[in-house]
């Protein structure tokens, strides 16, 4: 864990599957970040299937559950000028099937409304929002 050796970097996201309906476990589509550079300011993880909100979900002939994980993060003052403060970014981190074409033509399709949403509510907090970056495994 970068964490525990001293790094200054601190993660988000979800286990793709819930052991038992209750404990998450499985891969996960984590951000990393650097606590001196961004703040998070929320987070979330979303199944890439027709049922979004129930992680562990399939759809589309998935071989394995699949997810994306999303953060806000305001950006870190530069120099005390209040430089930056006032701006954040929305990422994603993603991973699409590696069998199921249509399963990646659905899981970008949901990808791409999902972040037109948030685009549209913006981070809710008193930053403008500066950009999105899409990261991931697209297996193609």
């Amino acid at each position: 864990d970068a964490c525990s050796l001293g790094v200054p970097y601190l993660r988000c996201g979800s286990a793709r599957e819930l052991l038992l309906g209750l404990f998450p476990a499985g891969e996960h589509c984590a951000i990393f970040w650097r606590r001196d550079y961004l703040e998070c300011l929320s987070q979330a993880t979303f199944a890439l299937s027709e049922t979004p909100q129930k992680l562990g979900s399939r759809s589309w002939g998935t071989a394995c559950p699949r997810i994306a994980s999303y953060a806000w993060f305001r950006l870190a003052q530069e120099d005390g000028k209040g430089e930056g403060g006032d701006r954040c970014v929305l990422v994603l981190n993603t991973h699409l099937d590696h069998l199921s074409e249509l399963a990646r033509v659905e899981g970008a399709r949901l990808i791409l409304r999902t972040l037109e949403e948030l685009e549209k509510q913006g981070p809710g907090s008193k930053c403008a929002h500066s950009g999105t970056v899409v990261t991931g495994d697209f297996n193609r």
